[in-house]
């Protein structure tokens, strides 16, 4: 597929994914668009491959060059005008909740990458046989670093700890943490919405 791809291309491509069972036989055909240099050609192959159970690093490594950078305060007019190249088609969760795609995500859990461990967990996250694994995954994947640019994949998870609520309640003192190191105003927004939240679960269920 050339840099202008033909028009249906990206439906074409998530259909493949959707399929079941799944035709794992198109994956090799699959796999080259994850170097296509048009953004949205590269994610949504990613989510179809992810989908069929081929959540190899590549895959989850597209998916991470997908996010977007620090954001700004306020979209401005026109912002994303060029929608071949916006960052937030791996963003539908959802789109990877298949037991196919979960047992295949469930090794990156043990990835030796940080990162792909942290994105891992938040796909995983809502499922209850991996809420506690993912917990601890989530909380080390909070901390930012000197020149950070991972941090839509720190907002993800701690987002996700505060939709985990009391369940959460482990990751607290890696949140607080984050906070008083985090300076992105995106990322402190949610870590304080995550901490109100676990917070005020947690007591009431007491």
């Amino acid at each position: 597929m050339g840099v202008d791809a033909p028009y249906g291309w990206s439906d074409a491509v998530r259909a493949l994914g959707r399929l079941r069972p799944p035709p794992v036989e198109v994956i090799p055909d699959l796999l080259p668009l994850l170097c296509h240099p048009r953004r949205n050609v590269s994610l949504t192959a990613a989510v179809a491959l992810l989908r069929l159970g081929h959540p190899t690093r590549d895959v989850l490594r597209v998916l991470l060059a997908g996010l977007p950078k620090e954001p700004e305060p306020l979209a401005a007019p026109g912002a994303w005008r060029d929608r071949a190249n916006r960052p937030e088609v791996w963003l539908k969760f959802e789109e990877i909740d298949t037991e196919i795609a979960t047992a295949a995500l469930a090794t990156a859990l043990a990835d030796s990458d940080e990162e792909v461990r942290c994105l891992a967990a938040v796909f995983l996250a809502r499922r209850p046989e991996f809420t506690a694994r993912a917990v601890e995954m989530l909380a080390a994947g909070l901390q930012p670093e000197s020149s950070d640019e991972m941090i839509a994949l720190r907002c993800a998870a701690a987002r996700t700890l505060g939709e985990l609520g009391a369940a959460a309640a482990s990751a607290m003192p890696a949140l607080r943490s984050a906070l008083e190191v985090a300076r992105s105003w995106k990322l402190r927004g949610e870590l304080w919405r995550s901490l109100a939240r676990i917070e005020g679960l947690a007591t009431s269920a007491e």
